[in-house]
């Protein structure tokens, strides 16, 4: 009898802590995921354009100057990221459209597009920051193709950056 309390003992410890390990993993940052599209390859260089859609925007809205025109540029820069291996930043655009996505075939129709122009083999970082006052980031590495066109939704992996 006193086996069976033990065991019964061991198998409670035994699915508790399993509880614990599942439910720590499943509620921790599990990322985002962003429409990335790459293609359109020209000379050494690729398009990408990454999609923007209106909840991000709504999350943290745009600054507007003393008109109040919206300040899109500074925007796109804070909250989007493109760096070069050597840590250099590449500078992003906004656009309505892509010549990239079918937005026939795209669900969750983006607010605007960043488009970026690469060059091919080399890699990259795009960091996402969706909250600039919060201390978590998302981010992706990517190497341009020569691929004519390709369009995924890419999961961003958080991380908390050191300064």
């Amino acid at each position: 009898m006193r086996g069976i309390v033990i065991l019964a003992v061991l198998i409670a410890l035994t699915g508790a802590v399993s509880w614990w390990a599942v439910m720590r993993q499943s509620m921790s940052d599990q990322g985002v995921w962003l429409l990335v599209a790459t293609g359109n390859p020209h000379g050494d260089t690729t398009n990408m354009d990454v999609s923007v859609e209106l909840p991000t925007v709504m999350q943290e809205p745009v600054k507007t100057d003393e008109h109040d025109n919206p300040l899109w540029e500074l925007w796109v820069s804070e909250h989007y990221q493109m760096r070069d291996e050597a840590g250099n930043d590449v500078p992003g655009a906004r656009q309505a459209h892509s010549l990239l996505v079918n937005e026939e075939k795209t669900i969750n129709l983006p607010e605007f597009y960043i488009h970026f122009n690469l060059k091919q083999g080399q890699k990259y970082t795009l960091e996402f920051i969706p909250h600039l006052a919060k201390k978590t980031h998302y981010r992706h590495e990517f190497v341009p193709t020569d691929e004519k066109q390709h369009v995924e939704r890419m999961q961003f992996e958080a991380f908390k950056p050191k300064s």
